[in-house]
Formats: C-alpha cells, structure tokens, sequence
C-alpha cells in the first residue's frame, strides 16, 4: 500500500492544486491515499473526502510551524487554535498536548530543512519522521544539509530506530507533478481506512520510498503563486533549477527509488 502522507492544496499560502486535482491525480499514480497538510489550514479535508472513491483513503492532516521545526499533525479532528510567538510559530509542547487530546499522531516534517542539526526536543516529542521528503531531496543537490541526500536518509532512519518511531515519506508536493514523488509504503494486508493506516503506524510497519522531486517543478509551482514585482526572480529561479535538474540527471543524481 502506497500513501503520499505530505501534499498541499490551493488552501496553503503556497499552494495551487484543487481537491479534485489531487485525487484525480492519486489516483492515476496508483496510490492507495494522502494526507494533505495544509499548513494551518484545513479546509480541504470535507472536499477530499466527497470526492474520494470507495477505498480511496484520505488522512485528515495539518502542517503546524512550531519552534522546533514543520510538524505534520495526522489523523486530526480539526484546526488547532495555538498561541503564536512573533514569528508566528506556535510551541512544540503545545501541539503535543492538543494532538493528545485529540488522539492525533504528530510528524517531524523535512527535520534537516535549512539546517544541519535537528533539536532533540522534536524527535523525542513526535510519533514519526518524515525521512523521505521529494522536495528536500531534489534541494540536496544545491543545499549540503546534513552531509546530502543519501546521508540525510540514513541519519533520520537512525534517528527513528533510536527514539522508537515510525517513518514517513512524502512528496510535499504543491502542483500536480510532484504528487507521488515519494511516499510512504505499508504491508499489503493492512486495512484500508485510515483507522488501519493509523494502525500500521503505531505499529511501526511502514517505510519510506520513491524517486524523489525536481527543482523544476518547485520553481513551477512557486511561479503559480507569483506577483509581479517578484515575477523576474521566480523566472529567473526556474531557469537555474532546470538547469541543475539537468546536470543533476547527467551526473546520475537524478529521480533514483530509495526504498531502504
């Protein structure tokens, strides 16, 4: 069973992608569910559900940006209403105790994301680690976090197995093309509802896998949402990551499946 456990709709600041779109497209990658996590929002969760067919699983989810990090909040029952610090983020213990209160698990999103080392607070504070992020791994070609992509996987999987918590994976996809890119793998039999996913989790079972993104396709998803006065950057942005996308592939660096 495949779930892309980290997509975003046109409700996150960032986004573009309609409900429909992000089933429609799911569902011809074969997927067997998402999790959109919108972050602090959650309006797309009632247009998923009316859309998505029969055994089609939709997680409810959230992206909270916390003092510690981006944190995806599964399985949850609504918006969080969190006091905000000046940055607008909101406390990692607060979070905690609201998801316990609403039987919700919680995700370290992307851990090593603009830095090289993770505060211990948010691996001892989550369920899970997001160690396969589609964005990030296109990213490590350019940024060196945590020593680049292969090394990054191989640090948050021992996080994991050493604060005793399962592993995501996700595409963090914000347009169509990126759904899919990574995702999240669980044992065949697992019942497909989000109960039994909830299950397989808490469990431990499941893994991280995929091909990994593009940095074209995050430069065309930043162009969607663009302004005018920004509009030379962004275009200027794409042209810099499809050319690195391109030396990247001639390199063999490009869209490689990790499953391990």
């Amino acid at each position: 069973m495949k779930l892309d456990m980290h997509v975003h709709s046109k409700y996150s600041h960032d986004g573009s992608m309609s409900a429909d779109k992000i089933i429609s497209t799911a569902l011809a990658l074969g997927l067997d569910g998402v999790a959109v996590c919108d972050h602090d929002e959650f309006k797309a969760h009632t247009q998923l559900l009316s859309l998505a067919p029969p055994g089609f699983i939709v997680i409810p989810a959230v992206e909270y940006s916390t003092t510690a990090g981006h944190v995806l909040a599964l399985f949850v029952s609504g918006l969080y209403a969190l006091k905000r610090d000046g940055r607008g983020l909101c406390r990692l213990l607060e979070l905690r105790a609201a998801a316990d209160d609403d039987g919700a698990l919680l995700v370290a999103a992307h851990p090593y994301r603009g830095r090289a080392e993770v505060p211990e607070e948010l691996f001892e504070t989550v369920d899970g680690i997001e160690v396969r992020n589609s964005r990030d791994d296109a990213r490590r070609g350019i940024h060196k976090s945590a020593g680049g992509r292969a090394n990054t996987h191989a640090a948050l999987r021992r996080a994991a197995s050493r604060y005793g918590k399962f592993i995501t994976g996700g595409s963090d996809g914000h347009i169509s093309r990126e759904i899919g890119a990574c995702y999240t793998a669980l044992p065949r039999d697992t019942e497909k509802t989000p109960e039994g996913v909830r299950s397989a989790l808490i469990s431990r079972l499941s893994d991280a896998a995929g091909a990994g993104g593009r940095l074209t396709d995050q430069a065309v998803g930043k162009l969607l949402r663009t302004k005018p006065r920004t509009l030379p950057k962004d275009v200027a942005r794409l042209v810099f990551f499809a050319a690195t996308d391109v030396a990247q592939a001639v390199r063999g660096g490009g869209r490689k499946t990790d499953s391990h």
